[in-house]
């Protein structure tokens, strides 16, 4: 969806608050914080490593324009090229129009807060820089694995606590299948010593009337 407004315009130029959603190349150490800092940016990337975030299977740029900056039209049309001088043209010709509809001077700079960091790749700043936007994924993806290890903990013990259930259920129907022949046999003799008392009152009875 196109531009409406001079506040949607200015909104796009904008600096970008949250450093996670700047754009990184860790290979040159390169940080883009605003879509007034795109062209600049890529006119200093080297052509392999324009090559790395452009090619037939992605197009960083266009992604991050579409996603972060918010810009479906400039999206669209750096998702049409692979060519590094044809994208930073449709940049440029994009801000002046941008510039335009909000109401800036074309030369006026857009709240633009500092000068853009080139870091060294693989120097001590650019580690920070391009680790501090990972932090947040990383930080979640523990937590991720600390719940499902105390899920597994949980489960384990669940588990252990009925297995023991059902040990200590088997126990005591052992025992009282035990119990029971047991009272059986009691009760057998019983009944047989007071049938045999009967049966040797009845012998007596008869004997006396004999």
């Amino acid at each position: 969806m196109g531009i409406r407004s001079s506040v949607e315009a200015q909104q796009v130029l904008d600096m970008i608050e949250d450093p996670g959603k700047y754009f990184y190349t860790e290979s040159d150490g390169v940080v883009i914080r605003n879509l007034n800092e795109l062209p600049g940016a890529l006119q200093r990337t080297k052509k392999d490593v324009f090559g790395m975030h452009v090619n037939e299977e992605k197009n960083d740029y266009s992604c991050w324009v579409r996603d972060v900056v918010g810009d479906t039209v400039l999206a669209t049309r750096l998702l049409g090229t692979m060519d590094k001088s044809r994208t930073v043209q449709f940049v440029k010709e994009r801000i002046f129009y941008l510039k335009k509809k909000a109401g800036l001077s074309i030369s006026q700079k857009i709240k633009k807060p500092k000068k853009m960091a080139l870091v060294p790749a693989g120097s001590a700043k650019s580690r920070v820089k391009t680790s501090s936007a990972k932090k947040a994924t990383v930080k979640k993806a523990a937590v991720k694995k600390s719940v499902a290890r105390s899920v597994k903990k949980t489960a384990k013990r669940v588990v252990k606590k009925v297995a023991v259930k059902k040990a200590v259920a088997k126990k005591v129907a052992v025992k009282k299948s035990v119990k029971k022949p047991a009272a059986k046999r009691s009760a057998v003799k019983k009944a047989t010593a007071i049938a045999r008392k009967a049966k040797a009152r009845k012998t007596v009875k008869s004997k006396s009337r004999k």
